[in-house]
């Protein structure tokens, strides 16, 4: 994959307020990048951002970032301390 600074990603208020990042989704289909905390969330939370700000809040998903291919989640595993990169589907 490939990380451009200004494309653009979904996140939630409470994210660009500092709360972590656990959960990261790529699109393949249209090339949206998800970015979520682990906690409920409403649609009114949404917030559009540079992939840029998401790195910024934490740099070791830049790395996330250049792994995921394809239809792709990536879950931030608490207890052993690093990210996940799983195969996901996505259906409206």
């Amino acid at each position: 994959m490939r990380y451009i600074p200004n494309e653009v990603a979904i996140t939630t208020q409470s994210v660009l307020d500092g709360m972590r990042i656990t959960h990261a989704y790529y699109h393949s289909t249209d090339g949206i990048w998800e970015f979520f905390p682990d906690q409920e969330w409403d649609y009114d939370d949404l917030r559009l951002v540079a992939m840029e700000e998401i790195v910024n809040k934490d740099y070791r998903l830049l790395d996330v970032i250049l792994k995921m291919t394809e239809q792709k989640a990536a879950i931030y595993d608490k207890d052993k301390q690093r990210w996940v990169i799983v195969p996901y589907s996505y259906t409206d």
